[in-house]
């Protein structure tokens, strides 16, 4: 994982290090870098927890829209395609995620049914869940460590999850290890300023929106520290 930056790294002049399209400014010396290696290394694995405030089934076609929705505007960030991670270099690999089941496209050609997210419609939840239940559990297991068989009588659950990886190196840089301080204050200025923001007001009535994973954990920790520290100094005042 890309390592939390201490405080003092906060004023990292990150708009000076970013090019004209958005990635870090490339040095003369490295201009013959091939952009087709960005982001190929999974790096950072933010981990998403979606559960029903009141313990009811989550696996209802308003919650599951609800779901696809907050995870289409987390990948509508204004950076988020600067950071995905892409495992052929071009565009983000989609999350890991139940979404991609329910709302599966199918292939023109064959009929068959694709795990992609890009879908239109739900498809039936039941049918799904049976099948998830059997196959992959990751996303239906209600207390991840239920059997195979439990998991297929359930076909519910008040939890689901997904992750969302980014990768490294960044555009314009050689490899995950090239001023790799570098790499982490440019994210890290990321997951101040768009990723943490947006999932910490993700939450509504109908699904509570976790989150998990360095260095978005590592900056919420700094911001619960500093909300304390003002607390108390404003409590000293008086």
């Amino acid at each position: 994982d890309i390592e939390a930056s201490a405080a003092a790294d906060d004023d990292v002049d990150v708009a000076g290090a970013l090019g004209s399209d958005g990635g870090p400014a490339v040095p003369a010396g490295n201009r013959r870098l091939s952009a087709g290696r960005e982001r190929t290394s999974a790096h950072v694995f933010i981990k998403i927890i979606y559960a029903t405030p009141h313990g009811d089934n989550i696996f209802t076609p308003t919650k599951l829209y609800r779901i696809r929705e907050v995870e289409q505007r987390l990948q509508a960030l204004p950076s988020y395609s600067r950071f995905c991670f892409s495992s052929r270099g071009v565009g983000c690999d989609a999350p890991v995620s139940v979404i991609n089941f329910f709302y599966a496209s199918r292939d023109p050609r064959t009929g068959d049914i694709v795990p992609d997210g890009r879908g239109t419609e739900l498809v039936p939840i039941q049918a799904m869940l049976a099948s998830l239940g059997s196959k992959n559990a990751y996303f239906v297991d209600r207390y991840f460590g239920v059997s195979k068989q439990q998991a297929e009588a359930l076909l519910q659950g008040n939890v689901t999850r997904s992750v969302f990886r980014f990768g490294l190196p960044l555009r314009g840089f050689a490899s995950p290890d090239d001023r790799r301080r570098q790499q982490d204050k440019i994210f890290k200025r990321f997951v101040q300023q768009e990723l943490y923001p947006f999932l910490s007001t993700a939450s509504d009535a109908e699904v509570d929106v976790r989150f998990y994973g360095d260095p978005l954990t590592a900056y919420e920790v700094e911001v619960a520290v500093w909300h304390d520290a003002r607390y108390a100094i404003g409590s000293l005042a008086f």
